[in-house]
């Protein structure tokens, strides 16, 4: 999904503060400006990418990391039954690294594809949005829950910013 850049919120106090250690000549007008520009354009998506709960499960089942507290704990989130013992025990960031390489018409007749790289990195954060007894203000966002029923629905694993993306991005969709 396309990244989403936003203006800082606290950006007025930011410019006033920078103004007056420019009046004081602590700074020059170029620092300002520059510091400025940082917080004009905040990337709140940067290298983020959603987990769905059960797709959560499957990788750790894959990897024989699944236990039985886990399912338990799995189990409590389905029925909107969990605890914070639940909470902490599926509550876990996963930070993969994936590099591979595809396929890509070569544009020249007879010849084959281009190889492609593709490499990922990103912090894999488990989405709950559509677990109304956890989501707290992620229930208020539209755009978090339908992604979240979407992937759930659809048995989509994950999803993630554009930022992700080192090498070889593709496909980026703007949901902003």
């Amino acid at each position: 999904m396309k990244d989403d850049v936003i203006q800082s919120t606290v950006l007025d106090d930011i410019k006033t503060i920078l103004d007056q250690k420019v009046k004081n000549g602590e700074m020059s007008r170029m620092d300002r400006d520059n510091i400025i520009y940082k917080f004009k354009n905040v990337n709140v998506a940067d290298g983020q990418a959603y987990r769905s709960l059960s797709s959560y499960k499957a990788i750790l089942g894959m990897s024989g990391q699944w236990t039985d507290e886990m399912e338990q704990a799995y189990n409590n989130f389905k029925n909107g039954q969990w605890n914070i013992a639940d909470f902490n025990i599926i509550w876990q960031t996963k930070k993969p690294f994936l590099y591979t390489q595809i396929n890509n018409d070569s544009g020249i007749e007879g010849k084959s594809g281009i190889k492609t790289p593709v490499q990922h990195k990103n912090s894999e954060f488990l989405l709950l949005a559509m677990h109304e007894l956890i989501s707290g203000p992620l229930d208020k966002s539209g755009k978090l829950k339908a992604i979240n029923e979407f992937m759930e629905t659809n048995g989509i694993d994950v999803v993630q910013f554009e930022s992700t993306t080192k090498v070889g991005k593709q496909g980026v969709i703007d949901l902003n």
